[in-house]
């Protein structure tokens, strides 16, 4: 049941960074005049997405998979790995 619990907490978080870093994003490039009518909506929607998958990523392989390995090389693997298994559950 813990388990779970920090599951969800954890989907609240990752939820919550990538609507943050969206509303920033957006409110700074429309602030500054940067690019046309969707380049800031663009530019919020993949800056808050890769955001909420990498804070997601980080507590899950601690938290919930028990993951204390490192290293660049091992983490661009392992993300890597974590991203397209999101992808296939979402299009399942």
């Amino acid at each position: 049941m813990r388990l779970i619990a920090m599951y969800g907490l954890f989907c609240l978080v990752a939820t919550g960074a990538n609507l943050g870093v969206r509303w920033l994003a957006k409110t700074l490039a429309i602030r500054t005049g940067v690019g046309v009518e969707t380049l800031p909506f663009l530019f919020a929607l993949v800056s808050g997405t890769a955001v909420g998958l990498v804070v997601k990523y980080l507590l899950d392989k601690r938290w919930i998979f028990q993951d204390l390995s490192r290293g660049a090389k091992m983490h661009a693997k392992k993300l890597s790995l974590y991203t397209l298994t999101s992808k296939a559950k979402m299009r399942a």
